[in-house]
């Protein structure tokens, strides 16, 4: 079974691979996404229940 969905979004590609790999360890499926046009893109073609954009 699958947790919930959370979209992970950071221009970091290390700050967004430690968050994606500990939400996943916790038991959530993870989008990910490196910038806000593509945390939109993704939002677009699926159904996140949370969102974690860092700055």
């Amino acid at each position: 079974m699958t947790g919930p969905t959370i979209l992970v979004v950071d221009d970091d590609p290390v700050i967004l691979d430690l968050l994606a790999v500990n939400f996943e360890l916790e038991g959530y499926t993870v989008l990910r996404a490196s910038d806000g046009e593509e945390a939109l893109d993704v939002r677009a073609s699926s159904t996140p229940t949370w969102w974690s954009a860092t700055s």
